[in-house]
């Protein structure tokens, strides 16, 4: 390639000022190199930082119907800025797929073994509510996980949905997200459910990197 159409900073660098690295975004951008900024994981004070330098197009957050941080500030603020986010994480680590009993151990290097949702005291709230959730995407002829992803198109502010896939059953799976809607009703079924099945819910804060 001889430009990179989005080109992002992954994970806010302490040891770095964000005008710093916003200056370096430009160079690269001045020189082809790049046509547009991204930002992933950055706080809505760390995006401003960066705005004051240059424009920021995107945000990709983690985000999904177990994890919702960012619809406190976040989300209004990107749309509000004209900012396009990316949700990554659709499928909350593959909990939201249905494919888990709630006995499953994960072997070292696995991401969901340091994720406190796959811990003993919390894996059995999280598999209730996606039996529960399973049942409302039957009503629409759907697996758990197409409902999840197109729960997640449908948040306000919400531009794209990330799901990862090993296999392309996976992604085939993936794409019935798409072409359908949520009805209002069963929205608000979604919130009962998550209301009822999880008593210590818990978001993506173990992913952060460690702070020097």
């Amino acid at each position: 390639l001889e430009r990179i159409d989005l080109y992002q900073i992954h994970w806010p660098d302490s040891q770095t000022p964000f005008e710093t690295s916003m200056e370096t975004m430009v160079k690269l951008q001045e020189a082809g190199k790049i046509r547009y900024i991204g930002v992933s994981n950055f706080t809505r004070e760390q995006i401003m930082v960066c705005q004051r330098v240059t424009p920021v197009h995107s945000l990709q957050s983690p985000f999904n119907l177990f994890e919702r941080e960012i619809q406190g500030e976040l989300l209004p603020f990107c749309e509000s800025t004209g900012i396009a986010t990316m949700a990554y994480g659709g499928l909350c680590r593959g909990l939201l797929t249905g494919k888990f009993t709630g006995l499953e151990s994960f072997p070292r290097g696995d991401l969901r073994r340091a994720d406190p949702k796959f811990k003993p005291d919390r894996f059995g709230q999280y598999i209730k509510a996606v039996a529960d959730l399973r049942k409302l995407a039957d009503k629409y002829h759907k697996t758990p996980a197409q409902f999840a992803l197109r729960w997640a198109l449908q948040q306000p502010g919400i531009t794209t949905v990330l799901a990862g896939a090993r296999t392309a059953a996976q992604v085939e799976d993936n794409v019935g997200a798409a072409g359908w809607c949520i009805e209002a009703e069963d929205l608000e079924q979604v919130e009962q459910i998550l209301s009822k099945r999880i008593k210590t819910p818990v978001g993506p804060e173990f992913m952060s990197p460690r702070k020097e």
